[in-house]
Order: C-alpha cells, then structure tokens, then sequence
C-alpha cells in the first residue's frame, strides 16, 4: 500500500489508477498521498533519523502496519529521495567569504579636506565569483537592519507549529 502511494513503484498514471490499484476512493487516497509526501519532504529535506520518525508518528497514532511500511521505504530509498529533491530543488550560491574594510577619503580634486567614510566589502559565494562593492554608511546600517528583520521573519515562520513534526 505505501510504495504506490509515495510512487516508487508507480511513478507514471494518474492518482485515480492509484486509487484504483490500492482499492482506496479517490478522496481518501489523495489526502493520504498528501500526508505521506508532507512527511517524506520533511523527513529527508530535515535528514531526520528513523528511529525519531517511528516516535513521532506513533505518537500521532499512525497505524503500526503501515508505520513499518513508511520506516522501510524511507530507509530502502532515503538516498535516492534525497538526490532527487536536491536536483529538483533550485540553489542559489551560498556565501563563502565576506571581508570589508572602511576606507576615508581625507581629500578631493575639489575639496581640501572631505573625510567622508565607506565601506569597501568583498564578497565570495560557492560558485567561485568575487563581487566587490562600495556604500557609504547609511547604506550599510539599510542593508544591516534589513538583514536583521529578515532574519527575524524566517524565526517566526520556524517556530509556526504547523511546519513541525511532533
């Protein structure tokens, strides 16, 4: 029953042939294809350790039967699930180095004296491209405090409970 609803077995026709196939109506089978792919996502987007995955879902009361069959799925085709997201899944570079400096102008073509401060920073990201830029400090505190908020965001959808698997 859980190798078709997570398409190992069946990876081409439609979700009515499976509903068909495993004698489930059509309702049915599409929530418990939905349920089975949320876990598996999160289950191997999280890397989660099988022996938490069987805790967790016994505590949800997930029947025993099919209890083994996800464990043993998911530890037969971990892997291949795993490289699978991970092409399917569009990456941006990641960030490497970051290095700055302030530099101060003390003096201009036009000025005697300007003692204007920047910041010079250099960036290098996973896929080998340095990119180097200059801002004046407001910038930097704009580019600092978004930054921050951003953070911040991401923290709060984190702790959402409907993203967890108690």
């Amino acid at each position: 029953l859980i190798e078709p609803v997570l398409c190992i077995k069946q990876s081409t026709g439609s979700m009515s042939e499976l509903a068909e196939a495993i004698e489930l109506a059509f309702d049915s089978c599409v929530t418990v294809f939905a349920g089975l792919l949320t876990i598996v996502r999160k289950v191997v987007r999280h890397n989660t350790p099988l022996d938490k995955v069987q805790r967790d879902l016994a505590e949800l009361r997930f029947p025993d039967e099919f209890l083994s069959d996800v464990l043993a799925v998911l530890k037969k085709s971990r892997d291949t699930l795993a490289d699978a997201a991970e092409r399917r899944c569009a990456a941006l570079p990641s960030l490497d180095a970051l290095t700055w400096r302030t530099d101060v102008t003390i003096s201009s073509d036009c000025m005697a004296r300007v003692l204007e401060p920047s910041l010079l920073m250099r960036v290098a990201t996973s896929d080998g491209r340095q990119r180097t830029f200059a801002c004046d400090p407001e910038q930097f505190e704009q580019l600092r405090f978004g930054v921050a908020q951003l953070l911040n965001d991401m923290n709060a959808v984190e702790s959402l409970s409907v993203l967890k698997i108690k």
